[in-house]
This record gives C-alpha cells, structure tokens and sequence, in this order.
C-alpha cells in the first residue's frame, strides 16, 4: 500500500483549507455590507454503520462488512470543536462549516478485514475531517420564512487503521478522500430574537475516491440574547452509502451514519 500521509501534515493541510474558508466568507461579507453570522462551539458524533474491505489477493469479490462498534471497537462519541460561517454576498449567501474527529477502540473481527483473517483481535484509529460550503440564492422570502435553494460540496478525508494484536505486523489502512458535491436547500424561520435554521444536501456522486449516495442534514437554533450576540443548539445527520477503490486495487465499501448534537455561540453583524 502506499504510505499514509503524516498525521502533522493531514493536520496543517485541514487547518489551512478551514481557516481559508474562513477568511474568504468573511472578506465577502465585509464587502457586501448585508450580514455575516460567525458560529464557534463544541459537537460530538457517535458513529454507526459498517465497512468492508477486500484483500488484496482476491479483489473481484465484495467486500465483507465489519460492523464499526463491535468488530472495530468504535462505540463511543467523538466529541470536536465545530465551525460553521454563513454570510450574505450580493445575490447570495454563502454557508460553510467543519469539524475533525478521532476515536481509538478495541474489537474483533467476525467477518475478514483486509488482509486481517475473522476472529482476529485487532485495535482500531479512525480520522475523519468534514468540510462543507454552499451557495444559496433566495428563492421565497416571506418576512421570517425563507426558503433558499442552490448547490454545494462536503469535503469528506477518513481514515481508517485496524491493527492485529496477535499479529502486530498485520494491518490495514484505508484512507478515502473526495469532495463530494450536492444539491443544497436551506430553510429558514425568523422570529427576530430565536430562529431555526435548516440546511439538506444530498446527491449520488462518483467523485475521486467516492462513488455512492451522501446524505447531510444540519438544523440549528439560534437566540439572540443582545445585538450582536448570539447562542446556538443543533443536530447533524450525516449518511455515506458508499464504495471505491482503495490501494493495492482493494475493493471498499461503508454504510455509514454519523449524527450528534452541537452547542456554542457566536456573532453576526
């Protein structure tokens, strides 16, 4: 297989992409003059679902499927700081947002992972990054409800490495990176101190490392304690149906779903 990128390197490339985002929405909105809402706070995931991975010397069959909280040991919420920047450009708006996660656990296999054969025990890190910005126009604006149509993309990098404890020279990595686009609706009750925002994409995509069906639904509701100042509460809904081609032509798939709940604050002008 190849070697996985550095960990400090994945790191800075993520931090930089994010902080670009950023920064570019919010020289946008500076310029427009019409609104920008700047969100930080803390999210926690649980993760749920399956993956399957073919070994490299038999790669025509499918995948087998290991379920992530029993076979890799992946049962617990993975907590993140969360950003999320929405501002008012002209005709448009324009929304992103982002969170990393990571969790490490201890499981065994019941079906074959990979090269690892079932009933091995194995130890098990998971990385994964998620990006997203959209572009919405308005298309009802009804005094407090608006509904705004318009496209998108989620940045997705997972990583995924299982390691045998019997066999320590024994692993398997699986690293899948794409920009997936999506067709986005944002929907939008405003009642002036507290309005809930919601945000669904979705789209079957074959991009890069990604071919299959990406559901993300995000709903936020926002208080406005004093000009200037708002608190938020939420919940993310993330499902992947998918399957590709990993190294050494090794067939993957993953079923699966990420969803928690997110809290914070921030400004909007």
């Amino acid at each position: 297989m190849e070697a996985p990128i550095p960990s400090r390197s994945r790191a800075r490339g993520r931090a930089s992409l994010t902080v670009m985002i950023a920064a570019t929405i919010a020289m946008l909105a500076s310029c427009s003059g019409l609104g920008i809402n700047v969100d930080a706070g803390y999210t926690s995931l649980e993760l749920t679902g399956d993956i399957g991975l073919t070994p490299t010397s038999i790669s025509t069959i499918p995948p087998q499927r290991v379920d992530v909280e029993e076979g890799f040991g992946l049962k617990d919420a993975m907590s993140s700081p969360f950003g999320r920047v929405e501002a008012e450009v002209v005709v448009a708006r324009i929304v992103a947002s982002g969170f990393q996660i990571d969790q490490t656990g201890r499981g065994a296999l019941s079906v074959q992972f990979g090269d690892i054969p079932l009933s091995t025990p194995i130890e098990s890190t998971l990385e994964m990054t998620n990006l997203k910005g959209a572009i919405l126009f308005d298309l009802l604006d009804l005094g407090p409800v608006r509904i705004s149509p318009g496209i998108g993309a989620d940045y997705f990098d997972l990583k995924l490495d299982a390691r045998s404890l019997a066999v320590t020279t024994l692993r398997e990595s699986l690293d899948a990176t794409a920009p997936v686009p999506l067709i986005f609706v944002q929907g939008e009750v405003d009642l002036g101190y507290f309005d809930i925002v919601a945000d669904v994409g979705a789209m079957k995509a074959n991009v890069q490392d990604i071919d299959g069906t990406v559901l993300d639904v995000e709903v936020l509701a926002r208080f406005r304690p004093i000009d200037h100042v708002e608190l938020f509460a939420g919940y993310r809904h993330i499902t992947l149906d998918v399957e590709g081609l990993a190294d050494d032509n090794q067939k993957y798939l993953g079923d699966l779903t990420l969803r928690g709940f997110m809290v914070g604050g921030g400004i909007y002008f």
